[in-house]
């Protein structure tokens, strides 16, 4: 969601051009990779950006997921919310 209001608000179109080369996004993160989505970044490349709590990829889904695989979705926001209680 981060990313959908930075990108209404820069320029050169590059979200991450507003972070300090050090900086990170501080709220907690859970990172899911669905197989058919139209990206795979590297693990570390977004450990380094976000505060990661846990790193997921899901076996089904792609870029649309709640619309896809809703019940796995619901699940792993589920999951992802316990580790925050």
């Amino acid at each position: 969601i981060r990313m959908y209001l930075e990108y209404q608000n820069l320029n050169d179109g590059n979200v991450y051009n507003n972070l300090k080369k050090s900086e990170k996004i501080t709220a907690p993160a859970r990172i899911v990779l669905f197989p058919s989505d139209i990206s795979d970044p590297p693990k570390e490349w977004a450990e380094r950006i976000y505060n990661s709590l846990s790193w997921k990829k899901m076996s089904k889904g792609g870029h649309f997921a709640a619309l896809e695989e809703p019940e796995l979705l619901v699940d792993d926001i589920r999951d992802f919310f316990k580790l925050l209680r």
